[in-house]
């Protein structure tokens, strides 16, 4: 869930599945299911629930109301998502699904000792860097470089945003 907005996120990293049926119990797909009130001592949910099917690249939201639980006959994605996608489900009055493909910007040189620099086509307000266990150690504004001279040796993660959307790149600090 991101920090203060109240979206839901699913991320797919690197892929090598072949055969989904044997990964996802039988089926072609992962089942992905959004609940935003669900009552664990009555194995349901209270609020109408959100539900991915179709093909994993182009999927289908359907709303799902309490009283079709057990009814509804979407059923899982069909396929694995590609590598960095990221399905954002925005709850409200009005459910939206955001898909993202993470792979919008290029960090050059990777590696890199002293600084970074940013190669995209989308205009992105702020960064972040996260350490190897996801703790956030850097924050600013994105101008035309980001100082690193000051991190540690080690794989680092940087994260890019603006209003309507955030992408994630690795890179590598000698």
């Amino acid at each position: 869930m991101y920090e203060n907005d109240g979206k839901i996120e699913y991320r797919y990293g690197d892929s090598n599945i072949v055969d989904p049926s044997l990964i996802f119990e039988g089926e072609n797909g992962p089942f992905i299911f959004f609940a935003p009130s669900y009552n664990d001592s009555t194995d349901s949910f209270n609020t109408p629930a959100y539900l991915l099917s179709g093909n994993a690249d182009a999927p289908i939201v359907t709303e799902v109301l309490p009283e079709e639980e057990d009814s509804n006959e979407a059923g899982n994605l069909t396929g694995v998502p590609s590598t960095g996608t990221v399905y954002r489900f925005t709850p409200n009055s009005t459910m939206s699904l955001d898909k993202i493909n993470l792979n919008t910007f290029k960090i050059y040189p990777n590696p890199s000792e002293n600084f970074i620099a940013i190669h995209t086509e989308l205009k992105f307000l702020e960064y972040a860097i996260y350490d190897r266990l996801g703790k956030r150690i850097a924050k600013g504004e994105l101008l035309d470089k980001i100082e690193i001279s000051n991190l540690a040796s080690g794989l680092y993660f940087l994260e890019l945003s603006n209003e309507n959307s955030k992408a994630m790149e690795k890179f590598i600090k000698k």
